[in-house]
This record gives C-alpha cells, sequence and structure tokens, in this order.
C-alpha cells in the first residue's frame, strides 16, 4: 500500500490535530494564551503552505477560539459586532417584559430553585462523524447533548429560594439591563441627529488657513524704522540711513521690516477618518434568525476582555490632524487656538470660524457618550448573569452541569467546532462552479473594505479586516448572498 506523501503541509496538519487533541491544556488564562498562540500560527502557516486548499484552513472565533472551519462547508451565519447587544436583548427575551408572554419564555428549576432562559442545545448525532469523534475525546463516549441556558451569576440566598423571591430578583435584573439597552438606543439617535445635521459641514473647513498677525519676536525685539519715526526717534546716524534706503524700499514693498508676518497652513491635505457602527448599531433587531448564537454571545460573558472587545465600538468621522482635544471632567474638549497658528489646532480655527466647533465638540463628546453607555450595558451584563451548561449522557444518569471556566481551551474548541458544524451550510456543486465562474470575471473589481458586513458569505478575512477598522468586533453575522469569499492573507 502506497504511504501518503510527507510534505510541510502534512506535517502541520498532524501537528494541528495533535494539538486541538490535546487533553493535558490546563483551563484558565495560561492554558487559552499558549494554545491560541499555537493555533493561530498554525493556521497561518498551513494556509501559506498549503495555497491551494485554502478553504480548509479558514477559521472562526468561538468563546475566543478561532475554531478551523470544515472543508466542505462555505456559508457561515454569524452574529455581527453590530448585533451583539440585539443578540442578547432577543436572548434575554427583554421584548417580554411586562408582556403575560413573559412567563412562558423564562422556566423556574424546582431542582435548583432558580429561574432560567432557555438557550438550545446542541445534538452531538446531528454532527458530521469527525465532529462526533473529536467532542467523544473530550467528553466520553456517552455524550449525547449540550444544553445551555442564562442563568444569574449571583443566586439568591438558601433562606431565599422561594419561587416569588427567585421570580422577583430575576425580573428585576433583567428590567435594569433592558433600560441600559434604551439608554444606548436614546444616545445613538441623538448622535445619529446630529450627524445628519453637521456630517456634511465639517470636511468644509479643510482649506488653507492664513493669518496676517503680529509677530511676537517682532514686538519683543529692536522698533522698526518706520515705528522709530513714528515715536519721534531720529538720532539715528545719517550716513546709515542712507545705507538703508534699499531696505526702506523692500519695507514698502512687503519686506522683511514690516512688522506683521503671514502664517499660512494648508488643512486641504488632511482627511477624515471613517465613520463606523453608527447607523448599523443595532439594538433591538437581528437581519437573520439569531437561534443558537445566543450560546456563543452570551458564553462569552464569562471572558472579561474578550466579551468587552466583542461589543460594538460606534466611531463618528474625525479629523485626522488639527482639531486635537483633551479631556476635561470626563469630556473631550477641544484645544483652544492660540495666538500663532498651531498644526494641532489649525482644524479648530477654521471650525471657529464657520461657526462649527460646538457642532464638531458635542459629536465626539456623544461618541464617547455612547461608547461608555455600551461599556456599562457590557459590565452590567457580565456581573449579572452567566451561561448554564448542562452535559446530558445516554446511560440515564442526571446532566452534568459543566462550569464554563472548568473548561480547557481545546474542551471549548470542541464545543465550538459542534457549534460551527451544526449551523454550518454545505454549498451546493452547481453554486461553486457560479462562484468560480464570477470569481473569475470579477478580477479586478472593486474589493471590501471590511467593514460592517451586512451581505456576503462568511469567511475569516472579512472577520480580520473588521476587526482592523473596529477592533470591535469579532463575531460576524452575514446573509448568504452573492458575495462571494475573498482570500485569506
Amino acid at each position: 500500500m502506497q504511504q501518503p506523501e510527507v510534505t510541510h503541509a502534512n506535517s502541520l496538519k498532524e501537528r494541528y490535530q495533535s494539538l486541538i487533541t490535546d487533553t493535558e491544556i490546563p483551563p484558565g488564562s495560561w492554558g487559552d494564551c499558549k494554545f491560541d498562540r499555537e493555533n493561530e500560527k498554525l493556521l497561518k502557516e498551513l494556509r501559506e503552505e498549503d495555497p491551494d486548499n485554502k478553504e480548509e484552513h479558514k477559521s472562526s472565533k468561538f468563546w475566543g477560539h478561532r475554531i478551523k472551519i470544515d472543508e466542505r462547508n462555505h456559508s457561515y451565519h454569524r452574529v455581527q459586532p453590530t448585533e451583539v447587544i440585539a443578540c442578547i436583548y432577543h436572548t434575554m427575551h427583554l421584548d417580554k417584559i411586562g408582556d403575560p408572554e413573559d412567563d412562558r419564555a423564562n422556566t423556574y428549576s424546582e431542582r435548583r430553585g432558580e429561574f432560567l432562559i432557555e438557550l438550545g442545545a446542541f445534538e452531538v448525532s446531528k454532527a458530521s462523524r469527525h465532529v462526533r469523534n473529536h467532542v467523544r475525546i473530550f467528553f466520553g463516549d456517552g455524550i449525547e447533548r449540550f444544553e445551555f441556558r442564562v442563568a444569574l451569576k449571583r443566586r439568591p440566598m438558601p433562606d431565599q429560594v422561594a419561587e416569588n423571591t427567585s421570580k422577583a430578583v430575576f425580573y428585576e435584573k433583567r428590567a435594569v439591563l433592558l433600560d441600559h439597552v434604551i439608554s444606548v438606543e436614546n444616545t445613538r439617535n441623538e448622535l445619529e441627529e446630529h450627524l445628519a445635521n453637521f456630517r456634511t459641514l465639517f470636511p468644509t473647513v479643510l482649506t488653507i488657513l492664513e493669518t496676517n498677525a503680529d509677530s511676537d519676536e517682532e514686538e519683543d525685539g529692536p522698533p522698526t524704522k518706520r515705528q522709530r519715526k513714528a515715536d519721534g526717534d531720529e538720532d539715528e546716524d545719517e550716513d546709515e540711513d542712507e545705507d538703508e534706503d534699499g531696505d526702506e524700499d523692500e519695507d514698502e514693498d512687503g519686506g522683511r521690516a514690516k512688522d506683521t508676518s503671514q502664517q499660512r497652513v494648508d488643512n486641504s491635505m488632511i482627511q477624515t477618518t471613517r465613520e463606523s457602527a453608527i447607523k448599523s448599531l443595532r439594538t433591538r433587531d437581528v437581519k437573520g434568525d439569531f437561534g443558537i448564537h445566543g450560546v456563543g454571545v452570551v458564553g462569552l460573558a464569562a471572558f472579561h476582555e474578550t466579551f468587552m472587545d466583542s461589543l460594538p465600538n460606534p466611531k463618528t468621522s474625525k479629523f485626522s490632524a488639527g482639531a486635537e482635544f483633551d479631556m476635561v471632567s470626563g469630556k473631550p474638549k477641544l484645544i483652544d487656538p492660540g495666538c500663532d497658528i498651531a498644526s494641532n489646532t489649525s482644524v479648530t480655527t477654521k471650525l471657529i470660524e464657520a461657526d462649527l466647533k460646538d457642532a464638531y465638540e458635542k459629536q465626539i463628546q456623544l461618541e464617547f457618550e455612547l461608547n461608555d453607555k455600551i461599556r456599562a450595558f457590557g459590565e452590567y451584563f457580565m456581573d449579572n448573569f452567566a451561561i448554564d451548561i448542562t452535559a446530558k449522557y445516554n446511560d440515564g444518569s442526571e446532566p452534568e452541569i459543566v462550569p464554563i471556566r472548568s473548561l480547557s481551551a481545546t474542551h471549548k474548541y470542541a464545543i465550538g467546532m459542534l457549534f460551527m458544524d451544526l449551523i454550518a451550510e454545505v454549498k451546493p456543486q452547481d453554486s461553486e462552479d457560479e462562484d468560480a465562474e464570477d470569481a473569475e470575471e470579477g478580477e479586478g473589481g472593486e474589493e471590501d473594505e471590511g467593514g460592517d458586513a451586512e451581505d456576503g458569505d462568511y469567511d475569516e478575512e472579512s472577520e480580520e479586516s473588521s476587526e482592523s477598522e473596529e477592533s470591535d468586533d469579532d463575531e460576524e453575522y452575514v446573509e448568504s448572498d452573492e458575495d462571494g469569499e475573498s482570500d485569506e492573507e
């Protein structure tokens, strides 16, 4: 029997398989960081060493870890960073608060004495064979399904486990979370309304700035001849006056003896940064059916930094230079221009001339306020709610509660493989042929800049470009449409 050719790409594949099946990696941040570094390094090397099979080595994030995507599946629906708040809004049934249906949406566990919100379940039997085998390495051959719920992070005290008490606490926390969502949306609406009035006006100040102001150096130095004559000081040597006749002519023609100097700054070279996550920020609506995507979003709340990075990071269009600001009492305030033109206030001077300084300052303040409220939303959610994972086995035993913090990186990777496999859509062969033809015809066409992806098949490059644009954002929800996948760098 002929042995497969030993290549560097095959060697990398073996190393990758060995990494993701390593059961000795300890849970905790140290183990996670070690796994992530090696994981991303091997994926990058695989794409470089096996360029003909790039589709096989793409990845998508789940609970902070990059999950290698099944080579047969090319279309994945994910929650975008701008939809994270909306996903939580629906996952927590905040739209049902005050509605009779709210009681039916939440589950009271008699055994545990607390209210829970059902997120969904991952059926191991519905996954592909290689994913089933991978999950069993970490959770045993009898693993049947994982069930996910949202629970209060701080349970009621033992003497307060009555259903009514648990219900009151549960509803109160959700009501406060809803207030955070409404506050975010109100500020976003105020910012969008403000930008609608001034968005097109701000770039008009990027013109040449000129002034004819008295020079401080000349005021502090010796007086000019014209100033001496005006002051009646004519005791200078006559020969010296004759020698300076040429200079005097130069003075009248605008030469160096003038006591004013022209300052000129060309603001037209200054650029404006890109606006993002303002119009597209969703707090109540998700483009598609979010379904079990709440598992990915809520699960991140167990990891503070990763969860906060997944939240949207709205940005307004700002000047790249010339309009710097300081933080005054926790609010951004433009630096006032001085007597002479300075590079850090040249645009601010033009904003003052156009009576737009207050409007531009308010735009920056509203952006900061919006991001502060989004962070407050995220902090409150993490402080009060957590994902509840239950592993159910086929031996008839009681379901086993699995604390997410007890899972190592490779355990979470196994659940992530199951998640990605269950949401993947296998691309029909004829669709692949059509995409190949479209790719040939569309070479050299317009390139996606990677902002807030609204349509198109999910792929890792669009996710990475979104991260570089907004530093905001890990997860993506992309409607499967006619846009093709772009190659990964």
